[in-house]
């Protein structure tokens, strides 16, 4: 089933920075079961998309952590949330396990995006996805766009030495003055795949 929490208590998952103490946060959390979504038809997210809408202007945090999404719910999970004007927190850790490599970036990119518009970002957890170089070029405009996003973390996805300068272009362009950025396990001894 789909979780629902309303005024929750967040706490950072990277020893608590200043911008990120202990706040109430309305959150929505797809519960992490391992799940492959393969059909935005699927009842679950059908019901959580709905929950998400009927509460579009109190949201402030989103977790799709531990699932895995279709490139069909991630377009229209993107366009979503850019109707979410108090959006400030994204977690998609986990989310594109036993996806293909094509399906990845263009989910990225879906849900990246919208980001760019809703303006007041703080952080977002892409870790632990196969992110690869592709997945790097497909985020790097919402890298270059942002204005708002404090913590971008980038844990163990793969980026190779290839990806993590495609990433570190698109941050010198932009406007961002990010407080923490977290790259670590990303064969940054190799080319990427």
């Amino acid at each position: 089933s789909i979780e629902f929490s309303r005024n929750q208590t967040f706490v950072s998952p990277i020893n608590k920075p200043p911008h990120l103490k202990m706040e109430t946060l309305n959150k929505f959390i797809a519960v992490a079961k391992k799940k492959n979504y393969d059909s935005v038809d699927d009842a679950e997210l059908k019901e959580f998309i709905e929950n998400i809408k009927n509460n579009k202007d109190a949201i402030t945090y989103i977790g799709l952590a531990g699932n895995s999404y279709s490139k069909e719910f991630c377009e229209k999970f993107g366009a979503l949330i850019k109707e979410c004007p108090k959006l400030t927190h994204l977690n998609l850790n986990d989310c594109f396990v036993g996806r293909k490599k094509d399906e990845v970036p263009f989910a990225l990119e879906s849900l990246t995006k919208p980001l760019i518009d809703v303006g007041k970002l703080v952080a977002i957890d892409l870790s632990n996805n196969a992110v690869s170089v592709n997945g790097s070029t497909a985020i790097s405009g919402f890298l270059e766009k942002t204005v708002s996003l404090k913590v971008f973390l980038i844990n163990n996805c793969g980026l190779g030495i290839l990806g993590s300068t495609i990433i570190a272009d698109a941050l010198k362009k932009g406007k961002i003055d990010l407080e923490v950025i977290a790259m670590a396990r990303n064969r940054l001894e190799n080319d990427g795949t």
